[in-house]
Parts: C-alpha cells; sequence; structure tokens
C-alpha cells in the first residue's frame, strides 16, 4: 500500500447550541428529542493557512478568527464531545455491585478516551452514502436553523469553489459542511475508508503546524445517529450501513499537540498496518454477522482464530467498541464458535424498522446470553434503568444524566 497519501482539511467544528434544551425532560430519551438536537455543531472561523505570514485578526467579513488547538487526551481545546467523554456514554450504565463498591468508578476528568480524541469525517464517505439511492434519502438538506452559527461568507464562498456545480450531490455536500450529519470535529477531503489504516500517523504539510495523530479505530455510529437522520432503526438504517462499511467516520489520538486550519494538509508518515484498513476492520467485525447482530451492530467473527488474535495484537487499535469486544470474541472463542454453529437464525429477534419500545425489549433479552460481548452488555444495561436506547442514553440519577449526544 502507498504510504504516501493525503487529505485537506475542509471544516472545523466544536459543540453548537442545543435548541430548546431547557424544554426536554429531565429523564430524556430517543423518543423526546427532535432531530434538529441530536450533535449539534459549529463550524469554527479558523484563519487560511496563508494568515500565518500576515496574523490576520478577522476575515474579510470583519467576524474574528478562531482557533482550533489540539490536545492529546482531550483533542479540540473546548467543550467535551460525545466521543471522549467516557460520562456520555458509559453514565448510568454499571451495575447494582459497582453503584456500591467501594472502589468508585473514576470521575469523569479521569475518564476521557484518549483514543477517540478527534472524529474525522470524509467528504468521499458522504459522497458515497448520497450515491446510494436509499442512502441519500437520508442525507436532504436540513430544514432547519443552524444555531449558534455566524454566517461566514469567506469559507462558503471556498466551499463553493471546491464544489463543482455540476457535482451529483453539489447543494447536499455544501449543505453538510455548514451542517456536518455525524457529530465530527473535521470534515476533510481526499482519502476514505478502504485507504486509512489502523495505526497511520498523519502530520501536517510542510511543517507549518505541530500536530500530529494517530488513527485508532473506525467509528461505530449509534442509533442517536438513525434519530438525527430519520433514518430507521435496524437493518435498514444508517447505523448498520456505516457500521459494516467503516463510512461512519474513523477517530484518532493526538501523539503531538498542534493547530489545524481550513485548507490544511496532513500526509501519511507511517503505515504500519496495511491490511488493516477502516474498511477491512469494519466487515471483519461489524459487517459478517447474522440479521439479528448486523441489525443492532453487534461484534460477531466469522474468520479464523489466527486473524483474531493479529487483530487483538494492533497496539494501536482503541478498546472502545473494538479491542475490548474482539478480545472477548477471542478469550470465549471456543465457546462462541459452538454457540454461533448452533445458533439457528430465528433464534434471536431480528430487528428491522423498530421503535424504541422493542429495541429495548430486544436489548433486555439479550442480555443473559453468555456470546453477548462487553460493550453491549454495558449498552442495554441502561435500558434495566431508564428509557434511553444506545451508547448514549440517560443516566439513572437526573444530576448525572449526560446530555443529548454532543
Amino acid at each position: 500500500m502507498k504510504i504516501s497519501i493525503d487529505f485537506e482539511v475542509w471544516g472545523i467544528y466544536t459543540r453548537g447550541e442545543v435548541p430548546r434544551e431547557d424544554q426536554l425532560p429531565e429523564d430524556y430519551g430517543l423518543s423526546h428529542v427532535s432531530k434538529d438536537q441530536i450533535v449539534c455543531r459549529r463550524r469554527l472561523n479558523t484563519p487560511p493557512v496563508q494568515a500565518y505570514t500576515n496574523n490576520e485578526q478577522v476575515n474579510d467579513s470583519g467576524i474574528p478568527y478562531e482557533t482550533a488547538n489540539f490536545v492529546p487526551e482531550h483533542g479540540l481545546v473546548g467543550p467535551l464531545f460525545f466521543h471522549n467523554d467516557l460520562e456520555e456514554h458509559d453514565s448510568g450504565s454499571e451495575s447494582e455491585e459497582e453503584e456500591h463498591s467501594s472502589n468508585p468508578s473514576p470521575s469523569p476528568e479521569q475518564r476521557i478516551y484518549e483514543e477517540r480524541a478527534i472524529l474525522f469525517q470524509a467528504i468521499e464517505h458522504y459522497e458515497e452514502l448520497l450515491d446510494d439511492p436509499i442512502m441519500n434519502r437520508y442525507f436532504q438538506e436540513d430544514d432547519f436553523e443552524v444555531f449558534d452559527c455566524h454566517p461566514l461568507p469567506g469559507l462558503e464562498k471556498e466551499d463553493e469553489l471546491r464544489i463543482d456545480g455540476k457535482h451529483p450531490h453539489h447543494s447536499q455536500i455544501l449543505d453538510i459542511l455548514k451542517n456536518p450529519r455525524f457529530g465530527e470535529q473535521l470534515i476533510v477531503r481526499g482519502v476514505d475508508a478502504s485507504q486509512v489504516c489502523i495505526g497511520d500517523i498523519f502530520e501536517v504539510e510542510g511543517g507549518i503546524s505541530t500536530l500530529k495523530v494517530e488513527i485508532t479505530s473506525p467509528r461505530t455510529v449509534c442509533a442517536w445517529i438513525d434519530k438525527r437522520l430519520s433514518s430507521p432503526f435496524g437493518l435498514k438504517g444508517v447505523k448498520r450501513y456505516c457500521n459494516k462499511t467503516g463510512l461512519g467516520g474513523w477517530f484518532a489520538r493526538v501523539l503531538v499537540p498542534g493547530e489545524l486550519r481550513h485548507g490544511m494538509k496532513m500526509i501519511r508518515t507511517s503505515c504500519p498496518h496495511p491490511k488493516w484498513t477502516l474498511a477491512y476492520i469494519s466487515q471483519a467485525l461489524y459487517g459478517e454477522g447474522p440479521p439479528s447482530y448486523m441489525a443492532s451492530s453487534w461484534a460477531y467473527w466469522v474468520k479464523d482464530k489466527k486473524e483474531l488474535e493479529e487483530l487483538c495484537n494492533l497496539k494501536q487499535l482503541g478498546r472502545y467498541e473494538w479491542k475490548d469486544e474482539a478480545e472477548w470474541i477471542l478469550n470465549h472463542f471456543e465457546e462462541y464458535q459452538r454457540k454461533r454453529s448452533n445458533d439457528k437464525e430465528g433464534t434471536l429477534a431480528t430487528v428491522g424498522e423498530t421503535d424504541q419500545t422493542s429495541f429495548s425489549s430486544f436489548g433486555h433479552s439479550l442480555l443473559e446470553k453468555s456470546h453477548v460481548t462487553p460493550f453491549f452488555r454495558r449498552i442495554f444495561s441502561i435500558h434495566r434503568r431508564s428509557s434511553g436506547i444506545g451508547c448514549d442514553g440517560p443516566a439513572s440519577k437526573a444530576k448525572d444524566r449526560p446530555q443529548i449526544p454532543t
């Protein structure tokens, strides 16, 4: 595989204001929120690359420039996001034994996932989704206002120049750059899931920034994104489609802190595991199970044990949703194979276009099954004590409950 690939930064985003957040009930779940309240983003008005030489402070419209600094563990300096704060994923999912333990869980400050410091998404992934006639319907232009957002005519003009007017999805891509759909911090152009690999290191071209990042895992899409896109849960939804293809984006840890600006290019300087592309690992762990597993994006393994061991030994691979799941299957491999061969299709309910209640019941019915991997045990434990669904369900105590996935 060619090492020297690169991508250009087209959009950098921070958390945006959640409209009508004060009107939500304390223990809100997926059924309580509107699509415009999920993964709200605001585009940062970063200076153009050439502003390094002339210290410009505002753009041509007089809007002050903003700095996007990325640091180890936390990622983008500023608020935490749903993907790097464990409390927003796991709060409320502890067992009763853990609740009363003399060794309580670490504080939120100690529970940040350094392996998920930055969430990337690629224009190429959006294009592939838009090319699919079924997926395209879930990416129509948003009809709601992007809150907490200043007009950025300079960036919008650049977007127009980048996206040819003859592009088959011209208006949709322009809309996505204003209001990204997956909650990502960075939208880039130049690579896709078939090229980016676990352990890849990317640095800013020309050394104009010190930032250096390492790719840790694909992003597994949760049910909140299905809700955000008005997509069905289960086999026919965006979540399932992206999780088996790697089109949901990817996570990276920050190795060396530094600044990013739109227009900067990042080049790959190391590719230690060319076999393990985002697309390959997504297909291997989340794309080859029976429909009942695929519908809920449960980890499943049909390849041989040697390759599973190879996957578990990737030191750069992120634990959350990936190495944890792979190691669990490996540690129970013989039992897992036996159960898999004996589990005829239909013994586990297949979730198609289901609603929140039936999905929750499906989760309850699986909690006692020994072949359920640890991540999904944590996920469905949430349903014992709340009405939430997926990795960002509300906690049992109002003071601890996570906000809408942000």
